[in-house]
């Protein structure tokens, strides 16, 4: 269980009261002993002894895990990320009022009991057949597919691949995306939505200079840091599937770099669909994210199409030459179970 929390030079205490809040719902639902992990935007011995201490007045006990070796988890651009291992008391548990609710980043791939290989995924669960699992903790619910036989059994992949899942918001990429995450016996996947939520917290907006500041740039480098961990943690060929709006910035330097730093090529999908359909999709699942979007759909949507679309075109015409394979385009007003039929094809290719 991955929450992500960021700490700067301000007061330690203010900082440490929602995570302690976090803490105790993750503690209260899950158990009194919990991973995460915390970035820290400033670290020093002083800034990790002040947290230490914090977290123990709170009745908490944290020990730090050292990552894998071949997996850096941090860098000279982005927040440091340690993993730590918490355990509370029951006082601790009781300080949370309920309000914040733990984030999950990977889905079916909790970290391992022995705090040797921190990162190590455990075996695969494959999904019950017809009718699909509950929703999941994060808000992402898994598509209600009517499987053929062709999905009747989740599939092994053979090989390692990199999903980089990318549209408009309300398209259907995630549907999909989680369609397909039940498909495959051997698969992780990670939602740029959820880190964004854990990074933003309840009082920032989508459209805030926080977000921009804090976490706009940062949420992506944190998807790319855990696919690397979960690369290097497998053993074995395993699919990692990544989930957001990549599109309309594939040139930017943190996005290659994040995209070079994969073991193996990625492979590029973009969602697409009719505007009735996006907004009326949108307007469907009501996500708190979308609250700022209501009002502008239109004039958004127009620009986010022309720059999915010049990236696009972009990445097509010098994917050949940096080993990459053109963007997989899917219009998702076909049935989901074509969509991730036509996606195995390719993870098979």
């Amino acid at each position: 269980m991955v929450l992500s929390h960021a700490f700067a030079r301000t007061s330690m205490l203010a900082q440490v009261k929602p995570l302690v809040a976090a803490l105790s719902a993750l503690t209260s639902a899950h158990g009194p002993s919990v991973r995460v992990l915390l970035s820290h935007k400033h670290r020093s011995d002083s800034v990790d002894e002040a947290l230490m201490v914090s977290l123990q007045a709170a009745g908490f006990q944290a020990h730090e895990i050292p990552p894998p070796q071949g997996v850096w988890l941090e860098d000279d651009k982005f927040r440091s990320i340690s993993l730590y291992s918490i355990s509370c008391s029951a006082q601790s548990r009781s300080l949370c009022d309920g309000s914040s609710q733990p984030s999950f980043l990977c889905q079916d791939a909790p970290l391992a009991k022995d705090d040797s290989a921190p990162f190590a995924p455990s075996a695969p669960v494959p999904p019950p057949p017809h009718p699909p699992p509950p929703p999941q903790p994060s808000g992402i619910q898994r598509s209600a597919v009517q499987r053929s036989p062709e999905l009747q059994t989740p599939v092994f992949a053979k090989r390692n691949v990199a999903i980089v899942g990318f549209g408009l918001p309300g398209v259907g990429k995630s549907t999909v995306l989680q369609a397909l995450h039940g498909a495959l016996a051997n698969s992780v996947i990670m939602d740029k939505d959820v880190v964004n939520e854990a990074l933003l917290g309840t009082e920032h907006a989508m459209f805030s200079e926080y977000y921009d500041r804090h976490v706009r740039i940062q949420s992506y480098r944190v998807l790319f840091k855990l696919a690397q961990a979960q690369f290097a943690a497998a053993g074995k060929s395993i699919v990692v599937i990544l989930d957001g709006q990549f599109g309309d910035k594939l040139s930017a330097d943190y996005i290659q770099h994040g995209l070079q730093s994969l073991p193996v090529s990625p492979l590029l999908v973009y969602f697409t669909c009719p505007a009735d359909v996006q907004f009326s999709r949108m307007q469907e699942r009501g996500a708190d994210r979308d609250r700022d979007k209501y009002g502008q759909l239109d004039q958004l949507r127009q620009k986010w199409v022309m720059e999915h679309e010049l990236e696009v075109q972009r990445w097509d015409a010098d994917c050949a030459s940096k080993g990459y394979k053109p963007v997989v385009r899917i219009n998702t007003e076909s049935s989901v179970e074509s969509q991730v039929l036509q996606l195995l094809e390719e993870i098979a290719g």
